[in-house]
């Protein structure tokens, strides 16, 4: 549809509408190292998944030091690209690939707007996306490889696979931040294995503030210890059905602390426990690790609530115990109606040897992780 070639400066679409992808041989339009290059409400609709509306992407090494600035421009690195108010629709049989960023020299700002059954609205790096709404998109959204923020969205009602699984948001590489967003969908299960967020162990992930509603298979993979950590304040809405909020670990608060140094946290978790059944909390316990429980039966009705004290280089839960049903360092035996504590490390297991099912919710403050 359009080509801009290098060292174009200062553009501005205002209202423009762009449409394509259905005829065969189409190809993406490029943008190619410009500085300041503005998308006012526009209009687009791109029925191909199988590559960009838009390229926008730099190729080679950039040297930010260069007195001419020469040697940025002619590798296609783009800046001060932006979006603002975009109205993207498609029909929901053809769903388009819209952008493919990246950039060293600056991000691609996506502000405000609608997104309406795309396939994928962005992929590369260096990106924002804020205030957006997106509504029955996907399966899969977004897939970046680092340095994206993403703010203030809410996806609404998003699609899921007709069979496998797949996340909507996959986040890799490094620097990457989700926050004060909204998700819902009505149209997963809590065992469908599907994610809204996901990192892996290699990269780097910050999720903070979020809230997901709806039935879906799990809110957050973040892929390791260290970013399960940084994964607080997050929520799941009211009737939400889910298999997991954060997939393999606990649900992380925040801990205020006025000295700025300190490596610790807090951790909250709710767990069902069958009768005789255990559950390891896989890293709930960290340095100097202080935590309340407390027991219901599966009524709702009171058990037992307590406090206690331990840490990952020992092996014994210092107790107080406010209902004598509590017992800890042990794991009892059938029918003996009490409910288990025992620790191995930083894994606390969970053991129910009353004689109905328990959920049990902890919370935790750790001095150090």
């Amino acid at each position: 549809m359009f080509y801009i070639s290098p060292k174009c400066t200062t553009l501005m679409f205002d209202s423009p509408k762009f449409e394509g992808g259905k005829v065969s041989g189409e190809v993406s339009s490029v943008v190619g190292g410009v500085t300041g290059c503005t998308f006012t409400n526009a209009q687009l609709s791109w029925s191909n998944g199988t590559l960009p509306m838009m390229q926008i992407e730099g190729t080679g090494f950039i040297n930010d030091t260069n007195t001419s600035d020469s040697n940025q421009a002619n590798t296609n690195h783009s800046r001060g690209v932006q979006f603002i108010n975009p109205q993207i629709a498609d029909s929901q049989n053809l769903p388009g690939w819209y952008i493919n960023y990246v950039s060293d020299r600056g991000p691609l700002e996506i502000i405000g707007g609608k997104v309406h059954h795309a396939r994928y609205l962005v992929t590369g790096r260096n990106i924002q996306i804020r205030d957006t709404v997106f509504i029955q998109n996907g399966p899969g959204i977004i897939y970046t490889t680092g340095d994206v923020w993403i703010d203030g969205i809410w996806m609404h009602r998003s699609q899921v696979p007709t069979s496998g699984t797949s996340s909507q948001i996959t986040l890799t590489g490094n620097n990457n931040r989700v926050t004060n967003s909204r998700f819902y969908t009505p149209y997963g299960s809590s065992t469908d294995g599907n994610v809204w967020i996901q990192s892996n162990s290699s990269s780097e992930l910050w999720v903070e503030n979020c809230e997901f509603g709806g039935s879906f298979g799990n809110a957050i993979q973040p892929g390791s210890d260290a970013n399960a950590r940084r994964c607080t304040s997050n929520r799941l809405m009211t009737g939400a059905s889910y298999g997991n909020l954060i997939v393999g670990y606990p649900a992380y608060g925040r801990l205020q602390s006025r000295k700025l140094s300190a490596t610790g946290g807090s951790a909250s978790i709710s767990v069902t426990v069958a009768v005789d059944a255990s559950v390891p909390l896989t890293n709930f316990i960290g340095g100097a690790t202080m935590f309340a429980a407390r027991a219901r039966n599966n009524s709702g009705a009171y058990i037992s609530a307590g406090a206690f004290f331990t840490d990952p280089s020992g092996t014994v839960i210092e107790i107080a115990d406010l209902g004598a049903k509590f017992s800890v360092n042990g794991g009892g035996v059938s029918g003996d109606g009490q409910v288990w504590l025992q620790q191995s490390g930083g894994t606390l297991s969970v053991i129910n040897r009353t004689t109905t099912s328990i959920t049990v919710t902890l919370v935790g403050m750790i001095a150090e992780f």
